[in-house]
């Protein structure tokens, strides 16, 4: 029995490394997707450890790719059709390949720009609202209002120079920074990914069913 669980570890490893191959991602990539360590990755791909049931479904959303041909590997009559060719690759895998790979390129340019633009906006914010307060500081001002109020202090500075759509941008600016890095959080990421498993799906069935009519 124990035999067999390694066994049928192993052949779910290789099938896990087979396809984060065909798609172009490293181990790492594939663990932030996952939401998991690359050490973790390592030990699935080595048949060292295997993921629970849960993983399995993620994994099989990430990787756009069956439970049962996951667990299973590649069918017969894949193989069949590849020795037919030759060892080619039967035509349109190829595409389909090139066209994971450019998603995934998309992905991670998507991400980069989000983590920049994130980061550029947060400090920028930040940066503004700080010299803000500098300046109150270092230029104090008393404001009196017609009513008798008394401003000081960095409301008394920004009513006297009319710098409140100056504080507005910033703030924006910060919490549009804090937005754009959440949105790259590997949580967000995870769920674009299944969007784009699920869509690679869908176009696939789509192309199979337009064939056969």
């Amino acid at each position: 029995m124990t035999g067999l669980m390694t066994e049928g570890r192993i052949r779910l490893g290789a099938e896990i490394q087979r396809r984060r191959k065909q798609l172009g991602l490293t181990q790492e990539e594939l663990a932030q997707r996952m939401d998991v360590s690359r050490q973790s990755v390592t030990k699935w791909e080595t048949g060292q450890s295997a993921p629970d049931l849960d993983r399995l479904v993620q994994l099989g959303e990430v990787l756009a790719i069956s439970l049962d041909e996951l667990l299973k590997g590649p069918s017969e009559g894949s193989s069949e059709e590849q020795s037919d060719n030759g060892g080619e690759t039967p035509p349109g895998s190829g595409m389909e390949e090139h066209g994971h790979r450019a998603r995934n390129r998309d992905f991670s340019s998507f991400t980069f720009f989000l983590r920049l633009s994130g980061g550029l906006l947060f400090f920028t914010g930040m940066a503004s609202l700080l010299a803000l307060w500098v300046l109150s500081i270092i230029f104090p001002v008393q404001l009196t209002e017609w009513d008798g109020s008394l401003h000081t202090g960095l409301d008394g500075y920004l009513r006297a120079h009319d710098y409140q759509p100056l504080l507005h941008a910033a703030l924006g600016a910060a919490v549009g920074g804090i937005f754009c890095l959440l949105s790259a959080s590997s949580s967000i990421r995870r769920i674009v990914a299944r969007y784009l498993a699920g869509l690679g799906r869908r176009t696939r069935e789509h192309k199979t069913d337009s064939e056969l009519l």
